[in-house]
C-alpha cells in the first residue's frame, strides 16, 4: 500500500502508478482526505488497483453521540464510496469522538458503541468483502443521498440512503436487469441504533421506502434474487477494472470480479509464479459492466498465482495465494 498522502495527492501516487515495476508491486493506493482528495481516481482504476481512504475523521471536538453530527460520518462514507474507493478507515477507533467510546465527554461507557459507530455499521455490517458498487442515482432528490452494492457471490443487493432533512421523506427505487422480492430496512437515527424494521415488498420492480428525518437507512435484499452475476452487467463503469479476488488467501476456490467499460472480448487466465498457464477462466465476448467467475484450485499445489485480464486495450494482473 502507498503512499498515504495527507490529501490524497496525486503528485505522490501518480509516479508509482506510472512506473511499471512499482505499479506491479502495488496492490492498494491509500490516502487521507484532510481538506482535499475526495474525488474519483481514474488512473488508479485503470491500473486495476484498489483505492482506500486510510485516515480521516469528521470532528474531534464533540461526543460521538451528539446528533445529528454523527450522521455526517455516514454522509462522508457515502461520498467516499461514490468516489470509487474500496475502503473507509476512521482515525482512532476508541475515542470519545470515535465509533467506540473511551468513557469521556458524554460518549457513554468505555467500550460501548457510539452513534458514530452505529452509523458506520450501516455500511460495514452489510457491505462485506466481495460486494461491488452498482449503478444508483447518488442524489435522487433534495437532502437524499444514496449508494448501492451487490454481492458477487449471492447477488444480494444493499442500498444505503441518507436523509439529511429534519422531515421524513419517501424515496422510490426502480430495479433493472434482475428481480428482487423484498428488502429489510435497518435504521440509525437520533432514537434508533441500526434498528431492524418491517420488510418492504418490491412491487412492479419498484421499492418505495419512507426515510426518517435525519437518518441513515440500509436496505438489505431478502427472498428471491434473480440476477445473473456471471453474464448480466449491473452497470456501465467509466473504465475497465480487475478486482482483487475474494477470499484471499483461499482454499480451494475464490471468486474473481472484473468490470469492463464496453463490450469486449475478455481473456482471463491464471499463471503460476514461473509464468506457466494454469487455466483459462474467460475467453469470450462480455457486455459492458461487472462480471465474476469462480476459480477452483483444488487440483493445484499451494503457492502464489497470478491472474491476468485482457479486454480490448485494457490489461491488468493481480496475485492471489492458494493455501491448503
Amino acid at each position: 500500500m502507498a503512499p498515504e498522502s495527507f490529501q490524497f495527492r496525486r503528485t505522490m501516487s501518480d509516479p508509482i502508478l506510472n512506473d511499471p515495476i512499482a505499479c506491479a508491486n502495488l496492490d492498494i493506493v491509500g490516502g487521507h482526505v484532510y481538506g482535499a482528495g475526495l474525488a474519483p481516481y481514474p488512473l488508479a482504476m485503470s491500473k486495476g488497483k484498489e483505492i482506500w481512504m486510510t485516515e480521516h475523521y469528521t470532528d474531534s471536538e464533540n461526543s460521538a453521540n451528539l446528533w445529528p453530527l454523527a450522521l455526517n460520518v455516514g454522509t462522508e462514507m457515502n461520498d467516499v464510496m461514490n468516489a470509487g474507493m474500496n475502503a473507509y478507515i476512521w482515525w482512532y477507533i476508541v475515542r470519545f469522538y470515535g465509533p467506540i467510546s473511551d468513557g469521556t465527554k458524554d460518549s457513554g461507557k468505555k467500550g460501548e458503541v457510539t452513534k458514530r459507530g452505529y452509523v458506520m455499521s450501516q455500511f460495514s455490517r452489510f457491505i462485506r468483502p466481495g460486494y461491488f458498487r452498482i449503478q444508483c442515482d447518488r442524489h435522487p432528490q433534495s437532502s437524499i443521498y444514496t449508494s448501492a452494492y451487490r454481492d458477487s457471490t449471492s447477488s444480494k443487493v444493499v442500498i444505503v440512503a441518507i436523509n439529511s432533512s429534519s422531515a421524513a421523506k419517501t424515496q422510490t427505487f426502480t430495479f433493472q436487469d434482475g428481480r428482487v422480492d423484498m428488502f429489510t430496512p435497518y435504521v440509525t437515527s437520533e432514537t434508533k441504533n441500526c434498528a431492524q424494521e418491517d420488510d418492504i415488498i418490491v412491487a412492479n420492480s419498484s421499492l418505495a421506502v419512507t426515510l426518517d428525518g435525519k437518518s441513515i437507512t440500509t436496505l438489505l435484499s431478502r427472498g428471491n434474487v434473480k440476477i445473473n452475476v456471471e453474464n448480466a452487467p449491473s452497470s456501465v463503469p467509466a473504465s475497465s477494472r480487475l478486482w482483487q479476488n475474494y477470499p484471499n488467501p483461499f482454499n480451494p476456490s475464490t471468486r474473481i470480479t472484473f468490470e469492463i467499460a464496453e463490450k469486449s472480448f475478455v481473456s482471463l487466465r491464471v499463471y503460476n509464479i514461473l509464468g506457466e498457464e494454469m487455466g483459462e477462466l474467460a475467453g469470450r465476448a462480455y457486455d459492458a459492466g461487472a462480471h465474476s467467475v469462480l476459480f477452483d484450485a483444488s487440483r493445484l499445489p499451494n503457492g502464489i498465482y497470478l491472474y491476468t485480464l485482457r479486454a480490448g486495450d485494457f490489461l491488468s494482473t493481480r496475485k492471489m495465494i492458494f493455501a491448503k
